[in-house]
């Protein structure tokens, strides 16, 4: 009888090993095969698992940053490829034979023209190329080290 229990709790130990630690290297395994030599879906399993838990994160913020409580965290994107678009397709050198598509594509690093089209429908309003931030004395390394001596 004890030898039977001991046979059955080391056979629980041992499964309950095999389970946590095997199985799920295995399938992981079985899905990086799959995955093999596709680096847009391993690149769009990670949007899918990454983007939840940043847009939860950092919605509220982009809400209070811009104002304005139908941006989200996506939005952010877009944006910055417009002030991209806006501060140097049409002074910088290097886009002067291309045309908006090469530039977009270039600086999102990929080509879906979905995406492009969505983030072309962006318009700033009031931007300067000159505009910089104001930056306070404390901002300075010397304002810094003013406030802590």
């Amino acid at each position: 009888m004890y030898q039977e229990k001991y046979i059955l709790f080391a056979t629980l130990i041992y499964l309950s090993v095999w389970l946590t630690n095997f199985v799920p290297a295995l399938l992981l395994r079985i899905l990086m095969k799959w995955l093999k030599g596709t680096g847009k879906m391993i690149l769009a399993l990670k949007m899918v698992v990454l983007t939840p838990i940043l847009a939860t994160a950092f919605n509220p913020w982009v809400k209070t940053f811009l104002g304005d409580d139908r941006r989200v965290y996506k939005d952010s994107r877009a944006i910055y490829a417009r002030i991209a678009y806006e501060m140097f397709f049409r002074v910088d050198p290097r886009w002067k034979n291309v045309d908006e598509d090469v530039f977009f594509m270039e600086i999102l690093g990929h080509d879906d023209e979905n995406t492009q089209l969505h983030y072309k429908q962006f318009k700033l309003a009031n931007f300067s190329r000159t505009w910089r931030p104001h930056v306070g004395e404390e901002n300075t390394p010397a304002g810094s080290a003013t406030k802590a001596g």
